[in-house]
C-alpha cells in the first residue's frame, strides 16, 4: 500500500508535527503530554487520518505569552515579541514597533486634574483681580471718608479756636467789669478835671490791675474823648486817638469813637478789633507781659513796634503787598467798659486789650488740647500761628493763598473750608463790632499726620490685600487637593476592577484556566467579568475535554501500534509459511 493513498503523515504533516514546541508555558496548568520522540518516526508510511493529523497538531498549541505589565503613565515598548493588536504597535521584520497609550486611570486622571489645575489658577487669578480692585476701591473710600471725616472734624476744630479766643475776651471782660466797679476808679474820678490826667494813686491802682490780667493795654478816656491815663505809658495823654472813626495811615481800622461812645452811654463792648499804628505807637511794650513771649521781637518798644508783621514769602524773603511791604496794625482783644461814679453816672471809658499779634500762649494752648496747627489770620497775614517742625507749616508774615483768601475774605463767606494738595484745613472768619471780616482763624492738620493716616491705611489695605490673597488661593488649592484625591479615588475605582481584569486574561492566556475574574466595580464592569468567568469555564471545559479525547485517540494509537508492531515482527512467518 501506498503511503500518501494510505492516509499515512505525508512529509508536510510530519514537518507540521515536528514544528510543535515541547514546552508550554503555563502557571497552574498541567503539562501537556507529548508523543514520544521517534513514535512517529517509527510508524513509516502508516498514514493517518487527517482529523487524527489535526487533533494531534492542537494538542500541542503555540504557547500563548501573556502581554507585559503596563507602566503607570504609558503602556508600551519595543523588542522582539509576539505581535501585539493594532493599537499597541505591529510588527516589522520581526522588530515590534510600539505606541505610548494612556491607561485608563491616566485617562481619567489626566485630562479631570489639568481641568482642575487650569481652574485653580484661573479662579485665584480671577478673584485676585477682584479682590484687588475691590481693596483698591474700598481704600478710595476710606481715604474718601477720612478725608470726609477730618474735615468735618477741623470744622469743630476751628470751633474751638474761636470758642477759645472767646472765652479770653469774655474773662477780659468779666475782669475789667470787677476794676470798674470795685477799684474806686469812678470815686477818684468824679472831681478830676478834664483836662488834668488821672492822679497817681489811680494810675498805680489800674497798673497794678492790667499786670494781674496779664493785658497789653489799659487806658482811661474821659467823656470827653480824651485819653488821661495810658498804663504803660502814663506820661502821654490829653489826646483824642481813641475817640476817632478814621485814621490817615489804614482804611480799615476799629472804630473806637462808635465804642467809647457806647460805654459812656453805659454799654460794655467786647470785640476783636484792629488799632492803627497811631494807637498803638503810643502804648508801650509790658515789660511783664514781653517775658512771657518767645517770638516777640527784643528791640520793640510801643506796640506798633511789637504788631509790625513784614510780608514774607514762603522761602521767607520780603515781598510787597497792595504797595505796602508790612503790616501795621495790630489786632486785639477789645474791652470797653463804662466807668461810673458812686451816683451811678458814667464820668469814663476804660479800654482794655490784648495784641494777638506773635501771640503764642492761645496757640500753645490750643495745640495742647488739640495737636492741630492753629493760625490766627490779620487780613490774609499770618500774625500767630503754631508751626512746630511740620514741612507743610508757614512762618509768621506769611500770605494766605490768593484763591483761598479771595473766596475767605468775601462778605458772602463768613464761615467756609478750604483743602489744598499739601494741606487739609478749616478756615473761620473773625468778624470785629460793626460787623466786618477782618481776618480768621484757621486749623490745619500736619502734612506728616494725615500722610502717615494715609500711609497706614495703604499699609492695612495691602495687609488685608495680602492675607486676602493667601486665603484665595490656599482655598483653591486645597480645592484642587481635594478634587485630585476624589479623581484618584474615583479613577483607581473604575481601573481596579479593569486591570484586575487583565491580570486574569493574562492569567488565562497562560494556560491557567482555573482562574477567576472578581466580579465588582462598575456595572459593565461586573457584567465583563461575569462573561470572562463564564469563558474561562467553558474554555476549562473545551480543553478537559479536548485532554480526554487526546489520551483516548492516544490510547487507540498505543493499541494500533502494538497491532501493527506484533504484524511486522510476525511478518516473516507469514511470508514463511506463504512460501512454504
Amino acid at each position: 500500500m501506498n503511503a500518501d493513498t494510505a492516509g499515512g503523515p505525508t512529509d508536510s504533516g510530519r514537518q507540521r508535527i515536528e514544528r510543535v514546541p515541547q514546552w508550554t508555558k503555563t502557571r497552574r496548568a498541567r503539562p501537556l503530554r507529548s508523543p514520544r520522540p521517534g513514535f512517529l518516526d517509527s510508524l513509516g508510511a502508516v498514514s493517518f487520518p487527517l482529523s487524527v493529523q489535526i487533533r494531534l497538531i492542537r494538542a500541542h498549541p503555540r504557547p500563548i505569552r501573556p502581554y507585559p505589565r503596563m507602566p503607570l503613565l504609558f503602556a508600551g515598548g519595543a523588542g522582539k515579541m509576539p505581535p501585539f493588536d493594532g493599537s499597541r504597535g505591529q510588527r516589522t521584520d520581526g522588530e515590534v514597533v510600539m505606541r505610548f497609550s494612556l491607561t485608563i486611570w491616566n485617562k481619567i486622571v489626566l485630562p479631570h486634574e489639568a481641568m482642575v489645575l487650569l481652574g485653580v489658577f484661573v479662579f485665584g487669578f480671577a478673584t485676585n483681580e477682584i479682590v484687588s480692585n475691590n481693596l483698591q476701591t474700598q481704600a478710595a473710600r476710606h481715604a474718601e471718608d477720612l478725608r470726609k471725616h477730618t474735615r468735618i472734624k477741623l470744622a469743630e476744630d476751628v470751633g474751638v479756636l474761636q470758642a477759645l479766643v472767646r472765652t479770653k475776651l469774655d474773662d477780659m471782660g468779666d475782669n475789667v467789669e470787677l476794676v470798674v466797679t470795685g477799684a474806686g476808679v469812678g470815686r477818684a474820678l468824679e472831681k478830676l478835671p478834664s483836662a488834668q490826667p488821672a492822679p497817681p494813686s489811680l494810675t498805680r491802682v489800674l497798673q497794678g490791675c492790667r499786670q494781674r490780667l496779664r493785658l497789653h493795654m489799659l487806658t482811661l478816656v474821659n467823656s470827653h474823648g480824651r485819653t488821661i491815663l495810658r498804663t504803660t505809658n502814663p506820661e502821654r495823654y490829653g489826646d483824642d486817638l481813641l475817640y476817632r472813626s478814621q485814621y490817615e495811615s489804614v482804611e480799615l481800622a476799629a472804630n473806637l469813637k462808635d465804642m467809647v461812645d457806647a460805654a459812656l452811654a453805659g454799654k460794655t463792648t467786647l470785640s476783636v478789633e484792629l488799632f492803627p499804628s497811631e494807637v498803638l505807637a503810643l502804648e508801650r511794650v509790658p515789660t511783664d507781659v514781653a517775658e512771657d513771649e518767645e517770638d516777640w521781637p527784643v528791640e520793640a518798644i510801643t506796640l506798633a513796634d511789637l504788631a509790625y508783621i513784614p510780608f514774607l514769602d514762603e522761602g521767607g524773603k520780603p515781598v510787597t503787598r497792595q504797595e505796602r511791604s508790612a503790616e501795621t496794625r495790630g489786632m486785639m482783644l477789645t474791652v470797653v467798659a463804662p466807668v461810673r461814679s458812686a451816683s451811678g453816672e458814667v464820668v469814663a471809658a476804660l479800654v482794655a486789650g490784648r495784641l494777638l499779634n506773635r501771640d503764642t500762649q492761645i496757640v500753645e494752648q490750643y495745640f495742647r488740647w488739640k495737636a492741630n496747627l492753629p493760625t490766627i489770620f490779620l487780613d490774609a497775614l499770618r500774625i500767630a500761628t503754631k508751626a512746630g517742625t511740620d514741612p507743610g507749616a508757614r512762618p509768621v508774615g506769611t500770605l494766605l493763598h490768593p484763591e483761598i483768601a479771595k473766596a475767605l475774605l468775601s462778605p458772602e463767606n463768613p464761615d467756609e473750608r478750604f483743602e489744598s494738595p499739601s494741606e487739609l484745613a478749616a478756615y473761620r472768619t473773625i468778624l470785629d463790632s460793626p460787623g466786618r471780616i477782618i481776618g480768621a482763624f484757621s486749623v490745619r492738620i500736619p502734612t506728616s499726620v494725615f500722610e502717615l493716616g494715609l500711609a497706614s491705611q495703604k499699609l492695612n489695605q495691602e495687609l488685608a490685600r495680602t492675607s486676602s490673597i493667601e486665603i484665595i488661593w490656599l482655598t483653591a488649592l486645597t480645592a484642587g487637593l481635594l478634587a485630585f484625591g476624589i479623581t484618584i479615588v474615583n479613577a483607581e475605582r473604575i481601573s481596579k476592577p479593569v486591570r484586575d481584569l487583565v491580570r486574569f486574561a493574562q492569567s488565562v492566556a497562560g494556560g491557567d484556566l482555573h482562574a477567576r475574574a472578581p466580579v465588582r466595580g462598575a456595572f459593565e464592569v461586573k457584567e465583563l467579568g461575569r462573561t470572562m468567568n463564564y469563558m474561562a469555564t467553558e474554555l476549562a471545559k473545551s480543553y478537559k475535554l479536548l485532554e480526554d479525547k487526546v489520551a483516548e485517540r492516544t490510547h487507540d494509537l498505543q493499541v494500533s501500534e502494538e497491532k501493527y508492531r506484533d504484524l511486522i515482527e510476525n511478518a516473516p512467518d507469514m511470508i514463511h509459511t506463504i512460501d512454504a
